[in-house]
């Protein structure tokens, strides 16, 4: 019953095979494949899972680009106004971030991966957009089923061109969502983001 809930609650973020494959192309035929910091994939361990499911009156997950020790990690935030962040993506358990901490790593990514982001929406956009993503918003709803999380690095493409929104976020970095259920009687199924700052924040 849970698995028919989540999938009629998300049904504006699933996205297609043959979209998920022209994103991730989209962002393996860029320049950006060539920094293997971005390269890079995220997962959540059971425990991580859990934590996210205990927190029943979050309603997103605010993912923030950082840079920990010369790598791209996503410190989550579970309300848009708190303070309070967290390591949660390839960990085993939960890790609070302090605000101390957390000021260094958003500096280490403005001085250094942030500048490799915003020269090629620079250049891929030709001079109209030139700061790339900075935050991703993911609805928590993709976290509540017993699955397998892992997050892929990402291209937004033009699903359509009429569509303002995808043209809003064109050529920004992002991730789509793979989740693979536990069991066997389900299958696996990818998702795409609410929204990427900027704009949206």
């Amino acid at each position: 019953m849970e698995a028919q809930i989540v999938s009629r609650d998300l049904s504006n973020h699933k996205i297609s095979l043959d979209l998920m494959t022209k994103m991730r192309n989209a962002f393996l035929e860029s320049d950006l494949v060539q920094s293997e910091s971005l390269n890079k994939n995220f997962s959540l361990s059971q425990k991580c899972l859990e934590f996210i499911k205990s927190h029943k009156e979050c309603e997103e997950l605010i993912l923030e680009l950082t840079e920990i020790k010369g790598e791209i990690e996503l410190l989550v935030s579970l309300d848009r106004k708190s303070e309070i962040r967290y390591s949660l993506f390839n960990v085993a358990f939960p890790v609070e971030i302090q605000n101390n901490e957390y000021n260094i790593y958003k500096e280490n990514f403005e001085k250094n991966i942030s500048v490799t982001l915003d020269n090629f929406i620079f250049g891929a956009t030709h001079g109209l957009k030139n700061r790339n993503t900075r935050k991703i918003f993911l609805p928590r709803d993709l976290f509540i089923n017993d699955a397998q999380v892992v997050l892929l690095p990402a291209l937004v493409t033009l699903f359509d061109m009429g569509d303002e929104y995808e043209l809003k976020y064109f050529q920004q970095l992002t991730y789509i969502i793979n989740i693979k259920p536990n069991n066997t009687f389900e299958m696996e199924e990818w998702f795409d983001r609410n929204g990427l700052c900027p704009p949206g924040c």
